[in-house]
């Protein structure tokens, strides 16, 4: 028989005598797992299966984490010893670290990576408990194998009655110094001395639109975005999100949807746009999943952050003219590694063409 219970530091050396026999050394990622620190830091998400009888063995393991900020679950390893696969002992795991997620820090949804190999792993991960694609982290391990980012959601937040006061409308100039300081609470580690006049010129721009989110006269999250026209080709207008940002404390309150709306709206009625696009981080899963799931933006190429990080660029139809086709190629050492089949397996096979 096979308990499922919470890991102690005194199961260090049966879960790495376990993990030796799960996962090869020169499979691991590139960020080592240190099982101790996950032990102190996260006790109620580390989980062992362990052998009833006589032995006392470690069977099989989960650990994870959750991002409190952002009410993010994060399942960093999971393993069962290959002689006891086949019996459930991985779904007790992750059904035990799920609750936990939800019971013990609130989590609202949880995320992994899988390799686009683990056909196993990824049929539990999706048919057994729910999860769905979400992107692609290329060359995640350290044999530069390419991992899927799945994601589940766990648990619906209730929206604060305050939510619903929150005006969304253009703003002005007298708006700039409350945008910039929702700006340094954002983004932190970003230089905004880059762009002293960045809103400024903006705001009073003929082509560009910023909207803003007030609650009791504050502001609390800021959006800009300049519609580019193509003077060689007028019949087909685009918008670009150039900015999006949030206060910290107003996350998770449906504010960012409403405000990509409103400069959506915008685009359409002022000046006919008929696609936009925006460029996001590959590393910002809840970005990725706003765009994708709530907003209905699809991955069409690859592209770097100002400080080269990997990036990618989506693109949304507005109402009105078609797209003739959608272009989705990412970045795999010096070739495109997207297939058809990866690309219906995200919901991403419409009209599509594999380069």
């Amino acid at each position: 028989m096979v308990d499922i219970r919470q890991g102690t530091l005194s199961d260090l050396p049966g879960i790495q005598a376990c993990e030796s026999l799960c996962f090869p050394v020169e499979n691991h990622p590139g960020d080592y797992l240190n099982y101790e620190d996950y032990l102190v830091l996260w006790p109620q998400l580390v989980y062992v299966a362990e052998d009833r009888g006589t032995t006392g063995r470690i069977l099989g393991f989960v650990v994870a984490k959750t991002l409190e900020e952002d009410r993010h679950g994060y399942i960093s390893y999971l393993g069962v010893r290959p002689t006891h696969r086949g019996q459930g002992i991985a779904k007790k795991l992750m059904t035990a670290a799920q609750n936990a997620m939800v019971q013990e820090y609130g989590s609202e949804y949880v995320t992994l990576h899988v390799r686009r190999n683990s056909k196993a792993a990824i049929n539990l991960f999706k048919k057994v408990h729910g999860y769905k694609f979400c992107q692609i982290a290329p060359e995640f391990y350290d044999n530069r194998e390419d991992a899927y980012v799945m994601t589940k959601q766990l648990l619906q937040r209730k929206e604060p009655d305050h939510s619903i006061m929150v005006c969304i409308r253009k703003a002005t100039l007298a708006d700039i110094p409350e945008i910039k300081a929702c700006e340094l609470l954002c983004f932190p580690d970003k230089d905004l001395e880059k762009y002293p006049s960045f809103f400024n010129d903006n705001i009073l721009s003929p082509l560009g639109v910023v909207y803003v989110a007030e609650y009791s006269g504050r502001i609390v999250e800021d959006e800009e975005e300049p519609e580019e026209a193509d003077d060689n080709e007028e019949e087909c207008q685009e918008g670009y999100i150039s900015w999006l940002g949030v206060h910290p404390t107003y996350r998770k309150l449906g504010i960012a949807a409403k405000l990509m709306t409103a400069a959506e709206n915008a685009m359409m009625q002022e000046y006919g746009c008929e696609y936009v696009e925006l460029k996001v981080r590959v590393s910002n899963h809840a970005g990725v999943i706003l765009y994708t799931r709530i907003l209905g933006y699809r991955f069409h190429r690859n592209d770097v952050s100002d400080d080269g990080e990997d990036a990618y660029i989506m693109r949304k139809q507005l109402p009105g003219k078609q797209l003739d086709h959608l272009m989705l190629g990412f970045r795999h050492g010096s070739g495109c590694f997207w297939s058809e089949a990866n690309a219906e397996w995200l919901g991403l096979l419409d009209r599509l063409e594999i380069c």
